[in-house]
């Protein structure tokens, strides 16, 4: 275990020097000639030798670029490193060094197949490249592929056809075919692979055994943009990729995106790396029927503005509820996603890091998923999804950025969420935070210590099968219109609890399942029911024993119970809580003040789940 791992940090240490060494090259091509060109000073002839001597004939300039010019059936080259296949409109780069390239070709491609320790860069200017069964560019060998697009150009990469996705729409089937090395023509059939792009046994994982259209893709060439080494696309021109085989753009190591426009439309996932995803900067504009950016290890992402809709988007998936117990009183969803496959918005099966930038998520699946540590720490994000808004397997954390989930099934889940800094608000179909999942070993929790919280929910508010703990910041919770949820609610059943020891809250809802903090927190908190039903945009007024206000805020929704809590409110003094025209005393003699103790029930009356005093005790 220890040496898979110590292999698995050392790949990635090796990739990320690999991934410096593009710098060198990333200079462009009036860089590359001017260091071509400069003659040390030192071999430069006298004054007095120039006279003594014969002029010498002149020599064309060599700038060490190689200038290659695409066009259907004739493919000229200017320079070393790179040939064309007889019959067959395919250039390939067998050196490490700069490629220049112009130009068109209708069914071709570019292949690189230099040494393991070659740096290979190529300036797209003007490029449109299409192959009909094949990646139009493949890097089979390489020690790392730069692809710097010319600034002010656009360049065009494809692979299979518009009618590709077309039936992929139209859910057209094939017959299953089990050669994972295929590649198809351009009417959608196999044809014999060649020996350069059989994939690596690692490789063939993906394929489904239903086979159909989609299991025919995803056994076909990987990607329009397909690198096994780790690569890096950069410049200030545009490029857009059509993915109609299988994903947009794919390196089998690590994939180093900044200042680059690409659009991207995909069968299956948009932008895919194994080892690392790093999105420094620049414009991303994707769709995909896949994940839009995915990695099977980690990704960081630093800035730029990336806009992502993946499937028919968040509205297309149906908001049912399929209830089961996922531990103790634990509501668990588990959605069908055969048909589809992930769909997911922005995917990292490692760490995900977000710091900056601002992401846009339409996604019929999580717009944000992690299968580790997931952490933001700036940013903003504008997220819309048919599953998850933020998902961690594991654990998730906030430190800042600004976080708004419009539209989703449930807002925020991982066994442990953290709140330490941020902006962040979410409107659910279910729950807002959810500490839980499918399966955790130890208790879950929610911690918020600091930042701004808002929830508006169908389903319980701030959930947590475990420990639900508020130290700081500003919480907001709109809670459901159910009597089966609750505004605030732990896995007391597992040994959780609720404490509230700091910060500002206001939460709103329906006694039916309220639950009531701890009296050992360290701040007061009150609950409060009403005895009647309040409704959409209520005003409820606190004032304290002198008749000064404490606090005023208003419902957007029906309900009967609140619960507030904040360094204003004292022991030993008495506060009215007055709705309407009906208002009530609460004397705070603990920390845990109210009219309402456990589930249900008027205060002081008989438990369960119920309605509010003066109406039926809880069944």
């Amino acid at each position: 275990m220890r040496e898979r791992y110590a292999k698995r940090a050392l790949a990635l240490l090796l990739a990320a020097l690999l991934l410096a060494a593009f710098a060198g090259c990333g200079q462009g091509t009036e860089a590359s000639a001017a260091s071509a060109s400069a003659a040390p000073a030192a071999l430069e002839p006298s004054a007095q030798a120039a006279e003594d001597s014969q002029p010498a004939p002149e020599e064309p300039e060599d700038d060490g670029i190689t200038r290659i010019t695409l066009a259907d059936g004739d493919i000229q080259i200017d320079g070393k490193g790179a040939g064309v296949e007889m019959g067959l409109d395919k250039v390939t780069i067998k050196s490490g060094g700069v490629y220049y390239l112009t130009g068109t070709l209708t069914n071709g491609r570019v292949v690189i197949k230099a040494n393991p320790s070659d740096a290979v860069e190529l300036v797209l200017d003007g490029v449109n490249i299409t192959s009909a069964g094949n990646d139009a560019i493949f890097c089979k060998k390489a020690g790392t592929l730069q692809i710097t697009l010319a600034e002010g150009s656009e360049n065009y990469l494809t692979s299979g056809s518009q009618d590709f996705l077309d039936a992929f729409r139209r859910g057209e089937t094939y017959e299953p075919v089990d050669d994972e090395t295929l590649v198809l023509d351009e009417a959608g059939n196999p044809v014999e692979t060649e020996p350069e792009d059989e994939p690596e046994p690692e490789e063939e994982a993906e394929s489904s055994e239903e086979g159909g259209f989609r299991s025919l893709l995803i056994k076909s060439q990987k990607a329009a943009v397909y690198s096994k080494a780790p690569l890096y696309i950069t410049g200030d021109g545009s490029l857009t990729v059509k993915g109609y085989i299988n994903h947009g753009i794919q390196s089998r190591q690590a994939l180093l995106l900044d200042t680059a426009n690409i659009s991207l439309e995909s069968i299956g996932d948009g932008i895919k790396a194994k080892d690392l995803v790093t999105i420094d900067s620049g414009t991303y504009d994707i769709h995909s029927y896949g994940d839009a950016i995915s990695t099977d290890h980690d990704m960081d992402i630093k800035g730029g503005a990336i806009r992502i809709f993946t499937g028919d988007g968040a509205e297309s998936v149906e908001m049912k509820t399929e209830f089961g117990f996922g531990g103790p009183w634990g509501w668990n969803r588990d959605l069908d996603d055969t048909a589809t496959g992930s769909q997911k918005g922005v995917k990292a099966e490692g760490k995900l890091t977000i710091s900056g930038g601002e992401i846009t998520v339409d996604a019929a699946d999580d717009a944000i998923h992690c299968g580790t540590l997931a952490t933001i720490t700036g940013g903003t994000l504008e997220l819309a999804s048919g599953d998850d808004g933020v998902h961690s397997d594991q654990e998730l954390v906030f430190e800042g950025g600004t976080v708004n989930v419009s539209y989703c099934y449930e807002g925020v889940e991982a066994p442990h969420i953290t709140v330490n800094d941020g902006d962040i608000s979410v409107t659910t179909n279910d729950d807002g935070f959810n500490a839980g999942g499918d399966a955790w070993e130890e208790l879950p929790t929610v911690t918020i210590n600091g930042g701004n919280v808002y929830v508006n929910a169908s389903g319980d508010g701030l959930d947590s099968n475990g420990d639900l703990t508020i130290n700081g910041g500003v919480i907001r919770v709109d809670g459901p219109s159910d009597s089966m949820n609750a505004a605030l609610d732990t896995g007391a059943e597992n040994g959780g609890k609720l404490l509230v020891n700091g910060g500002e809250l206001i939460a709103i809802g329906l006694s039916g399942m309220m639950e009531v903090p701890e009296a050992e927190s360290e701040q007061v908190s009150i609950s409060v029911v009403f005895t009647t039903y309040f409704g959409e945009d209520s005003e409820i007024l606190v004032t304290d024993s002198s008749n000064k206000e404490v606090l005023r805020f208003t419902a957007i929704k029906r309900g009967n119970a609140v619960q507030v809590s904040g360094p204003q409110f004292k022991l030993n003094e008495t506060y009215t809580f007055t709705c309407g025209d009906e208002s009530i005393d609460i004397e705070v003699t603990a920390n845990n003040a109210g009219n309402r103790r456990g589930f249900g029930g008027p205060g002081g009356g008989p438990g369960g789940f119920g309605g509010p005093p003066g109406g039926p005790p809880g069944r």
